[in-house]
């Protein structure tokens, strides 16, 4: 009916918060609402969990193909837990948004400055846990990860929260 009718560029939506906050149920949660809204996929070079599925939950790469995608700039942000790396790839960011839909992605703080950096611009939502014992409960209770594991992401978390602030 319209043929020359304006097309919308998708808007940037980020989820930040410590590990085992809820970040992913809420952004399915979301994205369940929401069919303009499209939930990113990050690539990682950490072994699956049983229940996740490559191109869905992650796109699970080698450690060579995943420096390929720093030095090619094929990635918005990225970072390194331990031994694994996780990031955003620039294609996704692109095509997604292009196409008018609305992106939503799961980083942490040092991505999000990342993504500051190189001036994307969107809508940045921290979420904080109830308390940090509600934050160790809930790493225990999904049963992979390690109590020296549990310990360095509660002590991570109480790192990040300190840029809440810095969020819409």
């Amino acid at each position: 009916m319209w043929p020359n009718r304006i097309r919308r560029q998708g808007s940037i939506i980020v989820i930040s918060g410590p590990s085992g906050v809820g970040k992913g149920s809420v952004i399915d949660l979301l994205c369940q609402q929401d069919d303009n809204l499209v939930k990113s996929v990050s690539a990682t070079t950490r072994t699956p969990r049983p229940h996740e599925i490559d191109g869905v939950d992650y796109h699970f790469v080698s450690n060579s193909k995943f420096k390929n995608l720093i030095s090619q700039n094929g990635l918005v942000e990225w970072t390194q837990y331990g031994k694994n790396y996780y990031g955003t790839l620039k294609s996704m960011v692109e095509s997604t948004t292009a196409s008018g839909k609305d992106l939503i992605l799961e980083i942490d703080v040092d991505g999000v400055s990342q993504l500051r950096e190189i001036g994307i611009e969107g809508t940045f939502v921290f979420i904080l846990p109830p308390s940090t014992e509600a934050l160790a409960n809930r790493l225990r209770g999904r049963g992979t990860e390690s109590q020296t594991e549990i310990d360095r992401r509660l002590a991570r978390a109480r790192t990040e929260v300190y840029f809440a602030k810095d969020y819409d």
